[in-house]
């Protein structure tokens, strides 16, 4: 390798030749390195690869320039990793879903059963919830009679009242937050129905390759 040739040396035999340097047959490249020196050499040394550097002939005139490569912002770099991640997380959801399930089916079997196993909770709290309904209902009834008699409503009342609006305002919620699993459920199973049909698809496509590790 020709390396460090300085400037000066460069210029004077660029003077004796009239028509240039004469190099060695094969490719040769001329950069300047973070001091600003002017090198010439047939490779470009590793910390030097990303400077600007031009490829020369054996005559030392440039047939191609190679810019330098400009360092990725902060942004750049975490979008890149952002959606190199992503990809890796598509691919290990991808591997446990084959892993998981050998058929449309079966995926179809699966979501039905979660789908009924919440709807028997949510029956069950509806039932609850009607049954706490109409223990409210008596108690109002019983305060109403109190109050017609302008007598005080009873402590142990008023209390099982509080605890009553309070089973039912917690009953209420277990039964939105099933509903809610159950369609967030549904919707889970219908992508992965989905993803399952793309996947197969794509395997039997010719060539076509699905990956097996998580």
């Amino acid at each position: 390798m020709i390396t460090r040739l300085t400037i000066a040396f460069i210029g004077a035999f660029l003077l004796a030749s009239g028509n240039g340097p004469v190099f060695a047959a094969g490719k040769m490249y001329k950069w300047v390195d973070a001091n600003g020196n002017v090198h010439y050499g047939d490779r470009v040394p590793p910390e030097n690869a990303e400077h600007r550097r031009s490829e020369i002939n054996k005559h030392g005139r440039t047939v191609q320039v190679f810019e330098a490569k400009t360092q990725q912002s902060e942004a750049e770099l975490a979008e890149q990793e952002r959606v190199e991640a992503a990809a890796a997380e598509r691919a290990r959801k991808d591997a446990i879903l084959l892993r998981t399930y050998a058929s449309e089916a079966e995926i179809v079997d699966a979501r039905q059963t979660r789908l009924r196993d919440l709807q028997v909770l949510v029956d069950y709290a509806q039932q609850q919830r009607a049954q706490i309904l109409q223990k409210l209902a008596d108690q109002k009834a019983q305060a109403v009679q109190y109050s017609q008699k302008d007598r005080d409503i009873p402590a142990y009342l008023e209390a099982s009242m509080g605890k009553n609006r309070s089973e039912l305002e917690a009953t209420e919620r277990y039964i939105a937050t099933r509903k809610a699993e159950m369609k967030t459920n549904s919707e889970r199973f219908g992508a992965d129905l989905q993803r399952f049909r793309e996947l197969q698809s794509g395997a039997r496509a010719p060539g076509a390759m699905v990956s097996s590790e998580p």
